[in-house]
């Protein structure tokens, strides 16, 4: 990928950048994620940062988090390409809060167009996912797909995002996580085309479900 962050503290921020094409192909992990940039245990602070149009042939086009926590703030991913999951967004088993963000025309060809969340902390607030899609397969969420996680979702949009089989805005897969304010309009799949829940036990408080397909 473009950028590597490894073992960081939360003193390294990396502000006010393009991060564009980056190529994460190798043959074995990880050089085969985060196209954008990867970070393994780290917790640096973004900032008014683009990731557009980078690759992974794994996990995570635009940007892979692994075990790091990282506090992210007004930033957009845009036309990312995962050949597994989380074609703009991956993070696993870490802590992740992103205020201000958008999720733009990224796909992934397993799960989670948008983002794929797996285990560890999830915090969304004021983010949009429009127009990401994933390929097809059973675990979907074309918008996010998030698995065995407490994440919570406050003022958040999911906007004609399409799943293939589960998930057009969302599939939700274990864990306890809460939705406050979200907005599902516009999303298509074969089943859930607004949110698709697999076990766990989702919460939801002012939710808007309009003409999701």
């Amino acid at each position: 990928g473009d950028v590597v962050a490894s073992g960081v503290a939360e003193t390294s921020v990396l502000d006010g950048f393009f991060i564009t094409a980056g190529q994460a192909n190798g043959g074995t992990a990880p050089l085969n994620q985060g196209g954008g940039l990867y970070d393994y245990d780290a917790h640096p602070s973004l900032a008014n940062l683009t990731f557009s149009a980078n690759l992974a042939t794994t996990q995570g086009g635009g940007l892979y988090n692994y075990l790091g926590t990282l506090a992210l703030t007004n930033l957009t991913f845009r036309a990312n390409h995962a050949n597994s999951d989380g074609g703009g967004l991956y993070t696993q088993s870490g802590n992740l809060t992103l205020e201000d963000g958008w999720f733009d025309g990224n796909d992934a060809g397993g799960s989670g167009g948008g983002l794929w969340n797996s285990g560890g902390l999830l915090t969304l607030h004021e983010v949009i996912f429009e127009g990401n899609w994933t390929g097809g397969g059973f675990t979907g969420g074309g918008g996010l797909a998030t698995a065995g996680s407490n994440a919570s979702l406050t003022n958040v949009i999911f906007r004609g995002n399409q799943g293939g089989y589960t998930g057009g805005g969302v599939y939700s897969s274990g864990g306890d996580p809460l939705f406050t304010n979200v907005l599902f309009s516009g999303n298509t799949a074969e089943y859930g085309a607004g949110i698709y829940v697999a076990g766990g036990n989702p919460q939801f408080n002012g939710v808007t479900l309009s003409g999701n397909r």
